[in-house]
């Protein structure tokens, strides 16, 4: 099982927008080569010691093994239709640059 922490820093106001386009796509590009993904946002809570980071989220997805991840990342390179294209789009213009 390989385990996969991903920190992103969004554009600046750009999270939610993020965190939503990831939501939407996810199951479709993981499918059942993940067993598990999910998108976590700092706390701004003061009772924790932490530097608030508005503009990050951390990616955590648990993989079947370092083959299943690679076979994802492949496929990912080849996403060329139209159709792909669109439905990334909320998310790379969320993506910081």
């Amino acid at each position: 099982m390989v385990q996969l922490i991903v920190t992103v820093k969004t554009h600046p106001g750009r999270v939610a927008d993020y965190a939503a386009a990831f939501r939407a796509l996810a199951p479709g590009a993981f499918g059942s080569r993940v067993y598990e993904y999910d998108i976590y946002h700092d706390s701004n809570d003061s009772r924790f010691d932490n530097e608030v980071r508005p503009d990050t989220v951390v990616l955590c997805e648990k993989w079947a093994s370092i083959e299943a991840l690679q076979r994802h990342t492949a496929a990912a390179r080849h996403w060329t239709s139209s159709e792909s294209r669109s439905k990334t789009s909320s998310w790379r213009q969320a993506m910081c640059s």
